[in-house]
């Protein structure tokens, strides 16, 4: 739903099919951070399971990751065995991968990042 990735999108398709727009995909909140530079030590705790930044007014990465996860599944069901394009910002985008490669308590977040030019592509 945000204005950089509905760009992106049309430039990609082209006119060919329709853009469905989600608020489940939009970009993570970062509450009052948003614009800031952050430091690698808060960076590395908006991924940490168990800290919420919630001072912050940070969406909690298990949040973002509940939310990525109810959007697969909505996907799943109503277009299964359809290619699905997804357009979107990186958190949003790392919390995807992780829902489709799976995670658990020791995971580390940092070992996946996705730059603004990457395509990924998922049979799931």
């Amino acid at each position: 739903p945000l204005k950089r990735a509905r760009e992106t999108a049309d430039i990609i398709i082209n006119n060919k099919c329709d853009i469905i727009i989600n608020d489940l995909i939009t970009e993570r909140d970062v509450g009052r951070l948003e614009g800031t530079t952050v430091n690698s030590s808060k960076a590395k705790k908006f991924w940490d399971l168990d800290v919420e930044l919630a001072e912050d007014g940070v969406e909690s990465s298990r949040k973002l990751l509940e939310r990525t996860k109810d959007l697969l599944e909505l996907l799943k069901n109503k277009y299964k065995d359809e290619t699905i394009l997804i357009v979107s910002h990186s958190g949003t985008i790392k919390a995807l991968h992780y829902n489709i490669v799976r995670y658990d308590d020791n995971t580390d977040f940092s070992e996946f990042y996705c730059k603004h030019e990457d395509v990924l592509e998922y049979d799931i």
